[in-house]
């Protein structure tokens, strides 16, 4: 990921008896030989920690097996918000040799992003949930979607009106749908058509008893909704030429927002560097490409756009 600016998070060594973490507990794999790695050459990818400079957002691995090599201390990324943490997240996924994010099941996926949502935001307006979705390689509306049933599951138990069990089969099923997606369906089309059988409607046994046809005119809809923004999406509106005074006021919105600009782009230099990377695409079902092509198409109008104001930014 190329960055520029001041939005490459330096790292820094820290205690490694101060690092908390409340991840949950998952096979670590072979800790003594990433142990004896570290030890020979050194922890070659820093931990990653939240802003609060204790508490572990990426590198559970790595944290136990610097103890076991018994470090005292390690190099870490301590990002000062959201988006330098979605940042930094991104482009461990992208230099890692574990791939981090890549080989990860949703479920932890949504887990590595959850404490992002505890982070400050650059300026006022940000949302969490469009930086934490790019952080772990999901669609926003995928992500808004799946993490919308998790909250409803630990937040609104107490509630009379609210059904525990007809919210766990959903979520199970979009966890196991997203990693597996039935013929026919792409990860986005069954999380959204899950997600409209949240109050009412029948809710398939498995994801083996998912067809196509079971596609209701709800979630055929929202398939088209897909690249439009979220509810809680910032929208970047179009600086006019009487915004480009030299009030005081004026000034204050103008240098708030050049940084969110640099780490927007940076951010999708990663994205292209991964892309990039990419050298054959393997024939899928009719459903993704089209979902490809319609991402890309989006993609190339927002790009396009921003690419306009920058023109007449330059011209100003």
């Amino acid at each position: 990921m190329r960055q520029r600016g001041n939005y490459d998070v330096k790292s820094r060594k820290i205690a490694l008896t101060t690092i908390t973490h409340s991840h949950r507990e998952r096979e670590l794999g072979d800790i003594d030989t990433l142990a004896a790695s570290i030890s020979r050459d050194g922890l070659q990818q820093p931990l990653i920690l939240h802003s609060d400079g204790v508490t572990l957002v990426s590198g559970l691995r790595r944290l136990h097996a610097c103890l076991r090599a018994e470090m005292e201390e390690a190099q870490c990324l301590i990002p000062s918000d959201v988006v330098e943490a979605s940042v930094a997240l991104q482009k461990e996924a992208l230099n890692s040799e574990e791939s981090t994010t890549l080989s990860m099941k949703i479920e932890e996926r949504m887990d590595l992003a959850s404490p992002l949502h505890s982070m400050p935001t650059p300026s006022a307006g940000v949302a969490h949930s469009l930086y934490a979705a790019d952080a772990i390689g999901v669609s926003n509306r995928a992500y808004w979607r799946i993490r919308a049933i998790r909250n409803k599951l630990t937040k609104d138990r107490s509630s009379a009106s609210f059904s525990s069990t007809r919210y766990t089969k959903i979520y199970n099923l979009m966890l196991a749908a997203f990693d597996n997606p039935p013929a026919g369906w792409s990860s986005n089309q069954i999380v959204e058509h899950l997600h409209t059988l949240r109050n009412y409607g029948d809710i398939p046994d498995s994801i083996a008893s998912i067809t196509p046809g079971e596609r209701t005119a709800r979630s055929s809809e929202s398939e088209a909704a897909e690249s439009m923004p979220l509810p809680h999406a910032t929208t970047i509106h179009r600086l006019q030429p009487e915004a480009l005074g030299t009030s005081a006021s004026s000034t204050h919105q103008m240098t708030r927002r050049i940084p969110e600009i640099g780490r927007a782009i940076a951010s999708l230099s990663g994205v292209c560097a991964g892309i990039s990377s990419i050298t054959e695409v393997p024939s899928g079902t009719s459903g993704d490409i089209a979902y490809w092509n319609r991402e890309i198409r989006d993609c190339r109008r927002i790009i396009n756009n921003f690419h306009s104001l920058i023109r007449e930014a330059s011209n100003v």
